[in-house]
């Protein structure tokens, strides 16, 4: 299972491939699947191919329905969420929701759920880190599984915010039992260019996966 090679996303890093190996020839057919920050289909495209039933949020209307953007000082057209679903014959395992997570009220839980960079949104300086873990890890069915792409500081001034965690800063919020932590680690510093900031810059990415297991 491989990322959506067609996103706008496409060429971002991602330690999704730790959910993909955890879950190696598992048939997903009838599993559900809540990607927050959901964007144009990155990982809700693999998912949804290989089975599941997913949820998709995003608070951004271009990202799931597509339009225009200034971007690397043109504009580009934007193809979206929903017409790449369109696009691979997958709209139909989708639900599209238009909200900010943090405000989105839910009962249900999911077999899989995953989320990339969220945490250090700005509109989550509010919630903080543990407000923004108690609402992903409510989510999150029993068996289930947690990924996250998160982000380590790199200046100062993120070292001051909780949203941009240390591993170590992690571990209290996953005792075992509930939780089974697969892989909690530093990645390192990778350089990118990308919508929203598109001058040249270092994220210092950390990869996180557990398992609730009761």
């Amino acid at each position: 299972m491989r990322t959506y090679p067609e996103s706008f996303w496409a060429d971002l890093y991602t330690s999704f491939p730790l959910l993909a190996d955890e879950l190696g020839d598992r048939d997903l057919a009838g599993t559900t699947a809540c990607v927050l920050g959901c964007s144009d289909g990155k990982f809700v495209i693999p998912l949804a191919g290989a089975g599941c039933q997913v949820t998709c949020v995003d608070v951004d209307p271009i990202m799931l329905d597509g339009g225009e953007i200034r971007y690397r000082g043109e504009t580009v057209t934007l193809r979206g969420l929903r017409s790449n679903l369109d696009r691979t014959g997958l709209l139909d395992r989708c639900e599209l929701i238009e909200t900010d997570f943090m405000r989105w009220r839910t009962d249900r839980t999911f077999d899989f759920v995953l989320t990339s960079g969220s945490w250090a949104y700005n509109r989550n300086l509010e919630h903080g880190l543990s407000g923004v873990l108690a609402v992903m890890q409510r989510l999150v069915a029993s068996g289930g599984y947690l990924f996250a792409d998160y982000l380590l500081p790199v200046t100062e001034m993120e070292r001051g915010i909780d949203l941009y965690p240390q591993p170590e800063d992690l571990q209290p919020f996953f005792p075992e039992p509930p939780w089974r932590l697969i892989h909690n680690e530093g990645v390192g510093l990778i350089g990118e260019s990308h919508y929203g900031q598109e001058e040249w810059h270092h994220h210092n990415y950390g990869a996180l996966l557990a398992q609730r297991v009761a």
